[in-house]
């Protein structure tokens, strides 16, 4: 029937349900902007970078100390293309019949 939806977690929207009538607008407003804010860091000024790591590596994660630049560009460079790029590579320069002599080395 049109308009009906499936819930398999019902509890989780009752929880989250709960969240949303009870937490303030102003705490929403906080915490989205927060979370605004952190998705972005990386992209912001070297503030909102250090800023991040401490928090996230530091504090969280127990890291003493940020990657050079150069190595955290690399890094979400590959997780943006990396799948993409390795498709490319493989296509120019592993032809089919290393495909099949591999597939035949692990079957």
């Amino acid at each position: 029937m049109p308009g009906d939806i499936d819930v398999h977690q019902p509890d989780f929207f009752k929880t989250i349900n709960t969240a949303f009538t009870s937490t303030s607008i102003d705490d929403w407003k906080t915490y989205l902007r927060w979370h605004l804010i952190h998705g972005a860091a990386s992209a912001l000024s070297s503030d909102f970078v250090n800023e991040d790591f401490n928090f996230k590596e530091k504090t969280l994660r127990g890291t003493q100390q940020i990657k050079p630049r150069w190595k955290r560009v690399i890094l979400s460079e590959d997780g943006a293309i990396g799948e993409a790029l390795g498709k490319l590579y493989v296509a120019e320069y592993f032809p089919p019949e290393a495909k099949a002599r591999a597939l035949e080395l692990i079957n």
